[in-house]
């Protein structure tokens, strides 16, 4: 019996001192599977953060109802022809579009190249213009950035609409996209109604020799069809191509010109009436201001 009894001490002895042994384990083991919980937790408030953080869109757009709409149209059926220093002016008119819109601003670009020319259009490239500076961020009302981020995502944005005004630029070059007519008034109609051009504030870049060429009308070349615009908006045909307001629109017309009008090939209008006859269409649909820059042939190089 004693020594049944000094045995059973020692082996409860020995259990204990394992517990104890035991038991710095268990805490720390219990520990360890506590941190990949608590992680996934945390990580969950995290990523709930940022979901609920407003994120621009791919084309780095914050949607907004003042938001700015600036549309460039470019005419493709004579632009084959023309010379270095206007495919100059039709580069740096492009850029300004871009350089002279708001933060946030959704900037598109139509053209009537062969193989995009439609009655119903859409744009063959959209951006938006993300803010470049805190105090233009701040202006937008959207969520704080860096500023190493802000100047990282406004460089990567100008490229990409570089880019496009390359690749319209050397469409608009390509003899094989020259649209066979010239069909202005539909296009503008178009564009007026389009969804990407429908904010209260919107600016307007057209590139174009305003020389309309279709059945509503053949301008400088069928004589009669061109008129005074006054005359010209209240002819029936003009209701088939009546564009929607341009109220809140500014203007920048670039006038493409080749030379002197009348011509042989044009014999029916001159110069001076196409100069004034743009803008007046413009204005009296609504436009704040169109501002006319006369692109002439000019000297190669």
């Amino acid at each position: 019996m004693p020594k049944h009894s000094s045995f059973h001490t020692r082996a409860s002895a020995h259990r204990h001192v394992r517990n104890k042994k035991d038991n710095p384990r268990k805490m720390k083991l219990a520990l360890l599977a506590g941190v990949p919980v608590s992680v996934i937790v945390v990580g969950a408030i995290i990523l709930n953060q940022q979901l609920a953080i407003e994120q621009p869109d791919e084309r780095y757009c914050y949607a907004r109802d003042d938001q700015h709409h600036a549309a460039i149209v470019i005419d493709n059926s004579f632009t084959a022809e023309s010379s270095t220093a206007q495919f100059r002016s039709y580069r740096t008119g492009m850029m300004a579009a871009y350089d002279d819109a708001p933060p946030n601003a959704q900037i598109s670009i139509f053209t009537s190249a062969k193989d995009v020319n439609a009655a119903l259009i859409d744009p063959v490239f959209t951006i938006c213009k993300p803010a470049a500076s805190a105090a233009e961020q701040k202006a937008m009302g959207t969520p704080s950035k860096p500023s190493p981020y802000l100047k990282r995502t406004a460089e990567d944005a100008k490229q990409q609409y570089l880019e496009a005004v390359e690749s319209v630029l050397s469409d608009a070059s390509n003899s094989a996209k020259q649209s066979g007519n010239s069909p202005i008034l539909e296009r503008m109609q178009a564009i007026s109604r389009h969804k990407l051009f429908s904010g209260e504030d919107r600016s307007l870049t057209v590139i174009t020799d305003g020389i309309q060429n279709s059945e509503i009308a053949r301008f400088c070349v069928v004589k009669g069809d061109m008129p005074a615009y006054a005359e010209f908006q209240n002819r029936m045909a003009f209701d088939h191509v009546r564009p929607n307001s341009f109220k809140g629109t500014e203007v920048k017309l670039l006038l493409v010109e080749f030379g002197e009008l009348p011509s042989a090939g044009a014999p029916y209008c001159s110069n001076n009436e196409l100069r004034t006859w743009w803008p007046d269409y413009y204005t009296g649909n609504g436009a704040e201001n169109v501002e006319t820059t006369r692109l002439p042939f000019g000297a190669d190089g």
